[in-house]
């Protein structure tokens, strides 16, 4: 009997299964995640449609690093705000004049 290398890791394989690729795999971390689940999407800081060109505008003016993308349900009009990380939302917040009653320390 003949030995099979596997063309993933080069290890032997027995009855075609490959004895280290599995203990590869579980070896391998799985990728962190994006902290505190950053980016955010919200439809309480998004608008219509036909604002977003306007709000782009004041966000740009303002350093506001947000963007805007459909709510997902073909019959809204609606656009929901898409916030990378706390320190635009504060920044967001702040020009909407909203608080942020989830807010914690430094927020």
């Amino acid at each position: 009997m003949t030995a099979v290398k596997c063309k993933k890791c080069g290890g032997t394989k027995q009855k075609g299964v490959c004895l280290i690729c599995p203990m590869l795999a579980a070896a391998t971390p799985p990728a962190a995640p994006a902290p505190a689940g950053w980016p955010k999407r919200s439809r309480a800081l998004g608008a219509f449609a036909r604002q977003v060109p306007e709000l782009n505008a004041r966000n740009k003016r303002l350093g506001i690093n947000v963007s805007y993308e459909s709510a997902g349900s073909p019959d809204s009009d609606a656009v929901d705000c898409i916030i990378p990380d706390r320190n635009e939302r504060k920044k967001l917040l702040k020009a909407e004049g909203a608080h942020d009653r989830d807010g914690g320390y430094g927020d």
